[in-house]
């Protein structure tokens, strides 16, 4: 990309950069909002040298980039609720031992923050150098049979693995630890994730089973966590079409619902091609946003084309709203289009 408004030097092969051109004390313009964005996007972590700027204005600097975090446990700067103090010394002020692992930061809260922005006051004369690893080339550097292993696993985060075994044993030690485990609860975060601003949108399969269970209700429970990832597409989720607030949630939070007919047929995920067209006229006649695909056309001797024409066939769709579906899909693709 090039600039126009600020200066870059890339500083390694993988990540980081230097950005000049650019004086924080001011407020920025737009444009060099984006383009300091854009390079943050692209290098991951970015420099900006000999900047002298107040507390107040290293705040102006972080709004620009959304709403700002208030750590739950760090004390914080004296009126600026916003910034905290890192410390590299012993005593009852030291936190460098928090920093000793590899970790990003802040994970174990449940909406963790897009960024942070460090500013040096001092530096030690040698040694505590911060380091930063590019996870994204970590994980594309993975074979194949290792990222689809590592795709679908999740992780819990906790606070409290970060106590010392001296700390519990200290007076009051147990008692601070149960503070902060109910202050901060262990959470669970899915351990590869794709960054939205680099054209990727967020999807997830579920909801496929369920339809002619017992008790349907575990399957509608796992859709309902699904959305509260803020997921941007559902492959098949056809459970939803039992579920009024499911259906009330993919309308609100304009979740994009994929189904695979004859895939759904085949696996007699529903029974029949009458279960079929019932699904899908409640899920469209309910406005939900939904798209038609395949599922592996080689193996199930389907065409994109057939699955509309068995849709509209069947009275589930009417031609409009196939043709708006097949429109839809193009518009919201996997990746989103600049």
């Amino acid at each position: 990309m090039t600039y126009q408004r600020i200066r870059l030097q890339p500083i390694s092969g993988s990540l980081g950069a230097i950005i000049s051109g650019v004086d924080l004390r001011e407020p920025l313009d737009d444009e060099t909002y984006a383009e300091i964005k854009r390079a943050l996007l692209d290098n991951l972590v970015i420099f900006f040298r000999d900047q002298d700027i107040t507390p107040e204005q290293q705040i102006a600097f972080g709004r620009r980039f959304g709403d700002l975090h208030v750590h739950p446990f760090i004390p914080s700067l004296p009126a600026h609720k916003e910034i905290i103090v890192l410390r590299a010394k012993s005593g009852e002020q030291e936190n460098l031992r928090l920093a000793n692992a590899w970790h990003p930061d802040l994970s174990y809260t449940s909406d963790p923050p897009l960024l942070g922005i460090l500013r040096s006051i001092r530096a030690p004369a040698r040694g505590g150098d911060t380091m930063w690893v590019n996870l994204y080339r970590a994980y594309e550097t993975l074979s194949p049979k290792m990222q689809a292993i590592v795709g679908d696993l999740s992780a819990w985060h906790d606070v409290t693995k970060t106590y010392r075994r001296q700390e519990l044993h200290a007076a009051g030690g147990p008692e601070a630890y149960a503070q902060t485990f109910k202050k901060a609860p262990p959470v669970l975060h899915p351990l590869v994730a794709r960054a939205r601003e680099h054209g990727l949108g967020v999807t997830f399969h579920v909801g496929e089973e369920g339809v002619n269970a017992p008790d349907p209700r575990p399957f509608m429970d796992e859709m309902h966590q699904v959305l509260d990832l803020e997921v941007d597409r559902i492959g098949h989720g056809i459970i939803a079409a039992f579920d009024d607030e499911l259906r009330a949630r993919l309308v609100e939070n304009d979740v994009l619902l994929e189904l695979c007919p004859t895939s759904n047929l085949r696996t007699s995920a529903v029974h029949g091609e009458h279960q079929m067209a019932e699904i899908v006229y409640s899920l469209a006649s309910g406005g939900v946003p939904l798209v038609v695909a395949t599922d592996g056309p080689e193996m199930i001797g389907t065409r994109l084309r057939a699955e509309y024409a068995m849709l509209v066939r069947l009275g589930a769709l009417s031609p409009d709203q196939a043709r708006d579906a097949n429109r839809l899909a193009h518009e919201r693709s996997f990746v989103t289009r600049r």
